[in-house]
């Protein structure tokens, strides 16, 4: 779903998968915060923006999609936030 759509409509899929009678229903809403992962289109990666604090308490603001070379390998800022994030670089 895009990010934009509005969280009301959002809810009522639900509502509608349920009155059609499906088994299940399955949707995706892009949120940086909680989730990247491979559905997450290229513009809404572009207009993310993520905030690292350096060792010595400057901040760096990328895109998504910046790359960046954090300990000898390249990533796109989303990922290596959220592996930072889940500790998967160590503590941060």
């Amino acid at each position: 779903m895009p990010t934009e759509f509005p969280l009301e409509q959002f809810q009522d899929l639900y509502l509608q998968a349920y009155e059609s009678r499906l088994k299940g229903c399955t949707t995706f809403r892009f949120n940086p915060e909680a989730f990247q992962g491979v559905l997450v289109r290229e513009d809404d990666l572009k207009n993310t923006t993520y905030v690292f604090e350096l060792e010595n308490g400057e901040t760096l603001e990328l895109a998504g999609d910046e790359k960046v070379v954090y300990d000898g390998e390249e990533h796109n800022a989303a990922n290596l936030f959220d592996g930072l994030k889940e500790g998967t670089y160590g503590k941060w």
